[in-house]
Order: C-alpha cells, then structure tokens, then sequence
C-alpha cells in the first residue's frame, strides 16, 4: 500500500511555465497546485540580482527586471535541449544550475503546503525529451538530494497516455483523441490499445495540422472563421473512427471560441476542455512509479513517439535452447543510452537479426557480416555488440572484436551498420548463419591465474573454455579453497562453489575432477548440454588409459601455455622411460616437441639435435624444415648438415631451391622485424651506446625494463 505520507508530483515544465499537481490519497485523483499568488502557472524565470549574489524567481524576476535590477534567464527548457550556457552579468551558468534553484524554489513553495511530508516521486514532463534536457534535469534534481529512482522524465504524449488511461475504463474502451494548440503547434494525437497483446500496449500517434489553422489566426477574433474551420478539420479526422473519449488543451482552446463545435463533436463520445492534463498525466504516472507491480496500470506497456515500439534480437542461445537475444529493449526512448553487451559467436561470422513492431507483430530480417573475423569451432571468437539509434527511426550497430583473454587476441577489427526501421525491410526471415551465446554480466576485477600453466582469466566464459581445453593440468585446484573463493567473490557463483565443497567432502582424485567439471559445464549457456556431456564422457574414458599417454596429452597441454620447461620434463621422462611402449611416429612427435622445448630453454644446438632425429624417426616435414632453419640461423654449412645420415640409405635429401626458400623466409622474418617497435627501440638503444650518448643509453635501457615490467604485471595481475 503507498505511504500517504509521501508526495507523489507531476509537473508540466513547459516554454514558459511550470504547472505542478499532486496525488490525493484520499479521492485517489491529482490536484494542482497554486504556487504563487493563488495562480496555477508559475513562471518558468529564475533571474540574477545586481551583483550576481541574489537570486529571483518567477513573477518577482519580471517586476525586478523592469526596473533594472534583475537580469533574467528565460526559455530554460529550450536552452537545456541545446545543451547552451546562460549568461547573467557576463558569468556563465549551466542550464543544470539554474534548473536546480529554480525547482528547488518550486519544491519548497509545494512542501509548504504539505508541512511534514516527504516527496516519494516526481515525474516531470515536456513537450520532447533529448539527452542534453534529460541530462540537465537529472542531474538539477540529483543536486536536490532526488536520485533517478524517484524521478521520472517523459514526453507529454506519454503523459497524455497515463492520464487518458486512468480515467473511468468507459472513457478509454475504444481510441482517445487529443486536439493540442499553443502559439508553436496545433496537432492531433491518437491513443490505441492493442488489447490482443500481453502486456498489453498503448500506442499513441500524431497528425501535424499547423499548416491549416493556428493560434495567430484564431486570435486574429475571426471567431466563426476558426471555429468553422476547427469544426470541418476534427469532423474530417473523427469520420470512420472508433474515439471514445476526445480532449482539447494548450493556450489555444483557452476562452469559449471552440465550445460550440465541442459540443457538436460530443455525439456518440465525451469531450473534455483543460488545460492541466500533462500535469495530472505527469501525476498518474508518479503513481503508477511508486508501486509498479501493484498499480491500476501495471498490465500496459505505455508507448510514444520518442520510444522505439521494436524489439531488435539476434539470434543466439539461451539456457542451452535456441532463442532471440534482444539487443535493444523494446519501448526505450530512442535517445536512451546504448545497449552494449559481449558475445561468443559460433559457426559463423554473419550474425541474423531480427525487428520486430510490438504493436503490429510486424517483423524485418537484416544480417551483419563481420569481414575478416575467424570464426573457430572453439567458442574462442568474442565481440562486443552495442546498439544505439541516431533518431526515432534509425538504429545504429556496432560490433568490435575483443578477443578472448589470453586465449585469443583482438584482431582490432570493427564493423557498422544502420537499420532504417521498417523502411524497404527485407522481410524474409534469413537462413542459419552465426550464432551468439551471450556472455556473464560478472568480470572479476581480481583474476584468476592457473598454478601450473600460469593462464589468467577473468569471466565464466574464459574459465569453461579453460577447464575444457586444459582437463589433464587442473589436478586438484578446482577444489582448492583459494580457487573456490574467487567463484565465490569474483564471479558471483555462489551455489557452484557450495557444490564443490560438497564433492570435496565426498569425493577425490580424478573422480572428485570429473564432478567439479560437471557443475560447472552442464549448467551454463557456453556450452551446451550435448557439448558437456560428450566432453565429460571422454575425460571418464580416460581413466583406462595408459599413464604413458596421460603424460603426454599433459606434455602437450604445457607446450600448447608456453611452459616449455614442464612440457620438456615430461618429454624426456616419456623417452628415458616409456619408449619401448610408445610407437615410432608417437617417439617422432615428442622429439620434435622436445625440440620445440630445447630452442625455447637452451638455444639452436641442442634443438637441432631433437629435429635431426624426430625426422629420423617419422619422416616429418616439419621436423625437417625446423632443423634447416637451426642449421642456417646458427651459420653451419650444408655438408655439415646432411640429413642423408638420419635416414636409410645415403640420397641427397635436400635441394638448393629449398634452402634458398628458407632463407627467403628467414629474410622476411628480419625484416618484419625491423619494421616493429621492438627493433627500433633496440637499435636507438644501440646507437646511443656506439656514439657515446651513455646518459642517453641508460634512460632508454630503463624504460625498456619499465615497460617490460609494466607488460609482465598486466599479464600477471
């Protein structure tokens, strides 16, 4: 039940008033309220005293200002919109600070009214919203102590909505139509309900009618002429159309000009004549805020011209189903900010999206193809989508590539496209193409980084895609209580850290691995449930085989993370010890991987070594070109490096052309790498030492290690 002791407020911020109601428990109606001098408008003024010292407000700002003493800021709304700056005695206010005295002073006038009571919420609203009006308004009430979750903004067509749907439910059973006219516009405004829809949505649409009658002619006192006129213009609109209630407002239908077409245009529906409907709809609408799942209108979706009635999905997957990700909510102002959230993308990089009208059910199909990404069967290929529209009818993507942690990096690579809604739409639903997995809200802010490979991640996604990848290396840390507690903190996974404290108490060694994996790969949208499953089954087959091939799957996972040393231990062990198990072709590939590991550790020599006789043992072209490439990078001859003698017979193995094309590539190499930043910075270093420049020399050195430092604490944090 809402808290009578709360102010619920509407206020109309117009041109050049401000009319401000408030909701009365009691008859559960809105009121308005007289702010000064018993009149309901006040002024939309806030003026500067001589001096710049003194503040004025309202009508006090005209007197003031006509004998000198006051300089005034007026038109406070427009010049918000534009974003502009006030000037008062050649100092310059921000539209924000002049907007906070002047509802600050409003406020206070209502709360004298209402000693006591606190203000729960307010909505204001204005002919048309942007981001410059908003942002000023947000932040002028913000000032005030009323945070966005007691203040609402919106447009007055939105207003009319809540207003017209709040009356009695016979006033609304059909379409409400609205008549506008102020000295900048004359319009009409339909409401319609689409009651076959849940929720259900309440559209409103508008009728420009400026160029055929205006405030400037009806004051003109030709009173026939403009009634005449007003009387043909609503018949015309009206005829065919289902209107049960229709309402007229502005400075333009003030006096008893319009009466006697109203009352003609009151057969068959109710007519309604003020000039408070944006205050009291304002009002409505503060009521429907402060307690939205219990309000009269909890079960409508209320629409206007400034909110985007699509909902734009792409498609993806949910819960391990099929489904549409939306990529922009439907019923957003389109000035609201962007929507951006990351994705995987699989099986593709052309990405489906689909618009589709809330209010007609209408639907439009468009594509993205985002050129040059690679897309693996790894889920390792991330982008970040973010939507936001140039106006009410363009939609503008953007996808970048991220990367995926340590485990792919960022290509650098973006792509753009605009949609014009519902504009020469292709309206045929496009085939199968890429599929997004939408990724975990929750980063960690502290990583977390794997013992014995050393890999860091930082989400849900880069840990599935660890464990899944790495099943042979997590021995016991899964378990392990540090790591349980950065699921818990860092990724926000309670439940699943309880889980695998329970397996800890029940289970160990492998079978106890087998079930922390399971908890985390069967219950996620990364992979699915077939995905998981297959996966899991795999690693319990494994139990049967051999610890030779177990340490090599383990061998290889080292040297696939870099840890060359690890991977190079095991490497020999298997030699040393197993190689009366292990076939030819299987001894052929750790040779070579061990000489992977040799160049990286101890240098050409000893790599060289490991690559003659991997080629002995499996005929390898690529042990076969990483020997050559030793050979010539450590400057030995060719006779010296025969490889005729680590195979049967004496053939000559080796032809010109192809040292020749490996030291073409050795070449490139060198000059790809003269072209880095690396190599420029090493050889400023070098001149500076060969031309004396010591002071010089030492500041590059130390900025080389500062920034490899720098390099290794990113990696490393």
């Amino acid at each position: 039940m809402t808290d009578r002791k709360k102010l619920l407020l509407g206020i109309d911020f117009g041109k050049d008033y401000i009319q401000i109601c408030f909701y009365n428990h009691k008859t559960m109606e809105p009121e308005s309220i007289t702010l000064s001098q018993g009149k309901y408008l006040y002024p939309a003024l806030v003026g500067s005293k001589t001096g710049g010292k003194e503040w004025a407000y309202g009508e006090e700002v005209l007197s003031l200002e006509q004998e000198g003493l006051c300089q005034k800021a007026d038109n406070l709304l427009e010049k918000a919109m534009a974003g502009d700056e006030i000037l008062l005695y050649d100092k310059a206010y921000t539209a924000a600070f002049l907007l906070e005295k002047l509802f600050r002073k409003c406020l206070t006038l209502v709360t004298l009214k209402f000693p006591g009571e606190s203000i729960g919420k307010i909505t204001i609203t204005v002919k048309k919203l942007n981001e410059n009006l908003k942002a000023a308004l947000t932040e002028a009430f913000y000032n005030m102590g009323i945070k966005e979750d007691r203040l609402v903004l919106q447009s007055n067509s939105l207003s009319c909505e809540y207003y017209a749907l709040s009356q009695k439910k016979e006033l609304w059973l059909n379409d409400v139509g609205l008549f506008h006219m102020d000295e900048e516009e004359f319009y009409y405004s339909q409401i319609s309900i689409n009651r076959r829809l849940s929720p259900i949505p309440v559209g409103i649409s508008r009728r420009d009618l400026s160029d055929i009658l205006s405030l400037e002619e009806v004051e003109k006192d030709d009173r026939e002429r403009a009634e005449y006129c007003f009387l043909n213009l609503a018949k015309g609109i009206l005829h065919k159309q289902l209107i049960s209630t229709i309402y007229v407002t502005g400075a333009g239908f003030e006096g008893d000009w319009v009466d006697n077409a109203l009352k003609e245009l009151c057969t068959g529906r109710r007519v309604f004549k003020g000039q408070n409907l944006y205050a009291k709809g304002a009002c409505y609408t503060s009521r429907e805020k402060e307690n939205e799942q219990s309000g009269a209108l909890k079960e409508y979706i209320f629409l206007d011209s400034d909110r985007i009635n699509a909902l734009i999905t792409a498609a993806g997957y949910k819960e391990g189903e099929a489904a549409d990700i939306p990529l922009w909510d439907g019923y957003k102002a389109w000035y609201d900010i962007p929507c951006t959230q990351e994705f995987i993308i699989t099986e593709s990089n052309v990405i489906n999206l689909q618009v589709k009208d809330l209010f007609t059910l209408k639907k439009e199909y468009h594509q993205i193809v985002l050129e040059g990404l690679e897309v693996k069967k790894d889920k390792s290929a991330r982008v970040e989508i973010s939507l936001t529209f140039q106006d009410d009818r363009t939609a503008e993507i953007k996808v970048r590539d991220t990367g995926f942690g340590q485990f792919r990096k960022s290509s650098g690579l973006r792509w753009e496209k605009l949609i014009k809604l519902f504009e020469d739409a292709d309206n045929t639903e496009k085939e199968s193409a890429g599929v997004l997995i939408l990724c975990d809200k929750v980063k960690a802010e502290v990583p977390y980084r794997f013992k014995i490979t050393g890999t860091v991640v930082h989400n849900t996604e880069e840990l599935y895609y660890y464990i899944h990848h790495n099943f042979l290396l997590l021995t016991d840390e899964l378990l392990e209580e540090e790591f349980l507690l950065w699921v818990e903190r860092e990724l926000k996974q309670v439940e699943k850290a309880l889980k695998l404290r329970e397996i800890k108490t029940m289970l160990s060694g492998y079978e106890a691995l087998l079930e922390a994996a399971a908890v985390f790969l069967l219950d996620t949208d990364y992979y699915t449930k077939t995905e998981a499953e297959e996966f899991l089954n795999k690693q319990k087959e494994r139990k049967n085989i051999s610890p030779a091939e177990m340490a090599l799957k383990k061998g290889d996972s080292f040297l696939a993370h870099g840890q060359y040393a690890d991977a190079g231990l095991i490497y020999e062990i298997l030699i040393n010890n197993h190689s009366n198990t292990l076939t030819t072709e299987v001894t052929g590939r750790i040779r070579h991987n061990l000489g992977i590991c040799r160049l990286h550790l101890e240098g050409l020599l000893r790599a060289k070594s490991e690559f003659m006789e991997a080629y002995r043992l499996n005929g390898s072209e690529e042990s076969k070109r990483q020997y050559y490439l030793c050979v010539l990078l450590s400057g030995e001859t060719m006779e010296e490096a025969d490889l005729s003698d680590a195979t049967e017979g004496n053939q000559k193995l080796v032809h010109e052309t192809y040292i020749e094309t490996l030291k073409e590539e050795i070449q490139q190499s060198l000059l790809r790498f003269k072209d880095s930043d690396n190599y420029m910075k090493l050889a400023a270093l070098k001149e500076a030492k060969d031309t004396g420049r010591l002071n010089d020399f030492k500041r590059e050195v130390n900025d080389i290690i500062a920034l490899y430092k720098e390099e290794y604490r990113k990696e490393n944090s």
